[in-house]
C-alpha cells in the first residue's frame, strides 16, 4: 500500500467483482488492510466505518450501491438513543 494514502476506496458494479478483487488482495497479502462492505444495511455500514476508523490504512471495497445509502446524522442518532434532561430554573 502507498505510503501517502491511508484509505483507498474501490467501487465496483457487482458483488461478484467485489469478491474477485478481495481474493486478489488476499493473494497479494493485503487481507489485513481490506474492508469489504457487502451489505447495504445502515447498521452493518456503521460497523464497517468503525473498523475503518480503527485501522491506520485500509482498502475499502464495495459496490456502487454504497453511494445511495443515507446514513443517519450523528446529531439525530444521538437524540434518538438518549433522553434529554431539562433543568428547572
Amino acid at each position: 500500500m502507498s505510503r501517502t494514502e491511508n484509505q483507498i476506496l474501490v467501487l465496483l458494479p457487482s458483488r461478484q467483482l467485489v469478491n474477485e478483487v478481495n481474493v486478489e488482495l488476499i493473494i497479494l497479502g493485503l487481507d489485513d488492510k481490506t474492508v469489504i462492505i457487502d451489505s447495504i444495511e445502515v447498521d452493518t455500514i456503521q460497523e464497517k466505518l468503525t473498523t475503518i476508523k480503527n485501522k491506520k490504512a485500509s482498502i475499502i471495497i464495495a459496490t456502487y450501491e454504497l453511494l445511495k445509502v443515507k446514513l443517519p446524522s450523528k446529531k439525530n442518532d444521538i437524540e434518538k438513543k438518549h433522553n434529554k434532561i431539562r433543568s428547572r430554573n
